[in-house]
């Protein structure tokens, strides 16, 4: 059914602000999402369309989805009792996804909504603790962020400029040893408030590209990389709480809902940073080491 786009982005936020309060955001590691993506095109979703997917499919265990012109173009049928859910469909875009315009909205219906889907394929890598160590170890080497694991400071943190320090991130060394994947949870989330003060050349950038005041603005932009990329390489994110975060972003989204939509355009060119200059390179380094280990 098709709903006027107004209606879809209040009910969004009015959702998100409800889960809020319940602690139970969709972006909180103990209710990651599957990453939903087109069956026909073999595009993920990206932005607010991944989060309505998150929220209204809940119920759904596919990740696949299809328009009705998309499954009769492959003589697939939607049952009868089936309801779709409503996205939105944005213009094009410029590829750091800085500008976008609303063009219209569409349906799209679960593979668990069609008769004679075939079978859903796994083709993801199993995420061994492993292969988690050697992604680690990857970004640590290759991130155009400086990572510095200390023996003394105890608490993780990102400095863009301040004295005699620049562009570096302060990780626990103690944190990596213990855990692997509370290690994964802090690098994503210090890299993706590193990533909005990088420029083009990786280096500072004095004039970060987002420089809302607001403190809980920027954490939700991270909560949601964070979200984008572990849903990316299905890891599942320990050791990392966003409550302390939840009062100050109820707070935010009743003031204005919009920001819910900044944030997530903000946390997609957070994403493509990652992936174009740390994620890809890493992924690719436990492809070859998962391919070794099965020879």
């Amino acid at each position: 059914m098709f709903k006027s786009i107004e209606f879809i982005k209040t009910a969004l936020v009015e959702k998100i602000i409800a889960n809020l309060n319940e602690f139970n955001a969709i972006w909180n590691p103990n209710y990651l999402p599957i990453k939903s993506f087109n069956f026909k095109t073999n595009k993920a979703y990206m932005g607010c369309n991944q989060i309505l997917l998150s929220i209204w499919g809940s119920q759904y265990k596919d990740p696949r989805w299809l328009t009705f012109n998309q499954a009769k173009s492959l003589d697939l049928k939607i049952k009868k009792s089936a309801k779709p859910i409503s996205l939105i469909y944005y213009g094009q875009q410029k590829p750091d996804l800085s500008e976008s315009k609303v063009i219209k909205v569409f349906d799209v219906f679960n593979a668990l909504q069609i008769e004679n889907m075939p079978p859903l394929e796994n083709t993801q890598i199993k995420m061994t603790k492993k292969l988690l160590n050697v992604f680690i170890d990857k970004i640590l080497d290759i991130s155009p962020v400086k990572i510095v694991l200390s023996l003394i400071d105890k608490t993780p943190c990102y400095k863009p400029l301040q004295k005699n320090v620049v562009n570096q991130i302060n990780l626990p060394l103690k944190t990596k040893t213990e855990s692997s994947g509370a290690m994964l949870s802090l690098l994503i989330h210090e890299l993706s408030h590193a990533s909005k003060w990088q420029n083009q050349n990786n280096q500072i950038n004095e004039n970060p590209w987002y420089s809302e005041k607001d403190y809980a603005f920027e954490e939700l932009v991270v909560a949601l990389t964070q979200m984008y990329v572990f849903q990316e390489y299905n890891i599942k994110p320990i050791g990392f709480d966003h409550k302390p975060y939840s009062k100050y972003w109820i707070e935010l989204l009743k003031n204005d809902g919009e920001m819910l939509f900044l944030a997530v355009n903000k946390a997609a060119i957070a994403f493509n940073w990652l992936k174009q200059n740390i994620l890809v390179q890493a992924q690719n380094v436990i492809y070859e080491r998962n391919k070794q280990d099965n020879e």
